[in-house]
């Protein structure tokens, strides 16, 4: 299952996907940095600019219980740049071949702890309680 949120509410929605059973959270942060330069020309400006400054500092206070965050070097270009969306992608992969090593880890110990699980809930299965069982008396 995959959850986005948009960044309106939970610009990076850890909590929720721990509370719904995430064992594993990889998250992309390509929120903007308030120390980049901009141009404020007009109130527009400064409303978006102050959003990416609130945004910046509720997006630090959320990275609690991140497993694996990848950050994409971004931060210089607008969410507005559209055309650039090939560079982009190909950041994103750059961010992700970084950490594609601790990606595979984190899943096979992910994956390891499921399996040692198993048997026990297997035998649990299989068990069945003293009070449910019948003799052919009954």
């Amino acid at each position: 299952m995959i959850l986005v949120d948009g960044a309106i509410l939970n610009i990076l929605p850890v909590q929720p996907v721990k509370a719904v059973g995430a064992d594993l959270v990889i998250a992309v942060d390509v929120g903007s940095s308030p120390v980049r330069n901009c141009n404020l020309e007009d109130g527009i400006d400064t409303i978006l600019r102050s959003m990416e400054i609130m945004s910046f500092h509720i997006n630090s206070q959320d990275r609690h219980g991140i497993d694996i965050l990848l950050e994409p070097e971004v931060k210089e270009i607008e969410w507005t740049d559209y055309p650039d969306y090939e560079e982009l992608i190909r950041l994103g992969e750059k961010a992700a071949e970084s950490k594609i090593k601790t990606i595979h880890e984190m899943l096979n110990y992910q994956l390891g702890k499921k399996v040692i699980q198993w048997p026990k809930k297997i035998y649990s299965l299989l068990t069945v309680p003293k009070k449910h069982c019948y003799s052919a008396k009954t």
